[in-house]
């Protein structure tokens, strides 16, 4: 009874599943394929991430993050800087700080 009951619900949900899916079929229209799964989710962040340090930003064709790791810090590293007074930091800091700051993204 118990086998019966669970493949009931099981049968009831695979029916429910299907009359949701069937209200997504958007590729008559874009020709993908839309897959409700997580698998597809993941494998499309997965390869978009890979593909993120190569970007080349569409306005001014130059690479959308630094190849530079240590740049790449520079970009988001907060305002006062270890500690140091305005004045007690170095021009070459100060330069690379100003030129970080205008490379950020809005």
């Amino acid at each position: 009874a118990k086998d019966a009951a669970t493949e009931a619900k099981d049968k009831a949900w695979q029916i429910e599943e299907a009359t949701r899916n069937a209200g997504y079929d958007v590729s008559q229209f874009d020709g993908s394929n839309p897959q409700p799964c997580l698998l597809a989710t993941v494998t499309f962040l997965r390869d978009t991430i890979q593909r993120l340090p190569q970007e080349v930003c569409p306005v001014c064709r130059k690479l959308v993050l630094p190849t530079d790791p240590d740049d790449l810090t520079l970009l988001y590293k907060v305002a006062s800087s270890g500690g140091k007074d305005k004045e007690e930091r170095t021009e070459e800091e100060k330069k690379a700080r100003r030129v970080a700051r205008g490379a950020r993204p809005i």
